[in-house]
């Protein structure tokens, strides 16, 4: 699927949140009230166990906490865009 695609299917999915190794997903002009997007910038073969992880992060772990938002996680930091956030917000975590 491209891009366009995905963000397409997005629209139509009840509380989505949207995983992805691929950079591009971190962009403010992605964010959207209907779904959250994640970066997740680390090795492909930890990327599920982290993408987990992160989401059970007490400002995360809720689909209402994360609706709006893109994310880039990071082994020690998630940064957000978008969501409540009116800038970019950096979230220490222990990943």
């Amino acid at each position: 699927m491209k891009d366009r695609e995905i963000l397409s299917l997005l629209h139509s999915l009840n509380r989505p949140t949207f995983k992805s190794l691929d950079h591009g997903f971190f962009k403010r002009e992605l964010c959207h009230p209907a779904y959250c997007l994640v970066h997740v910038n680390v090795e492909e073969e930890r990327a599920a166990e982290f993408s987990r992880r992160a989401l059970r992060h007490h400002q995360l772990n809720s689909s209402v906490k994360r609706k709006g938002s893109v994310l880039r996680q990071r082994p020690r930091e998630i940064s957000l865009r978008g969501g409540l956030a009116k800038q970019l917000v950096h979230l220490a975590w222990n990943g």
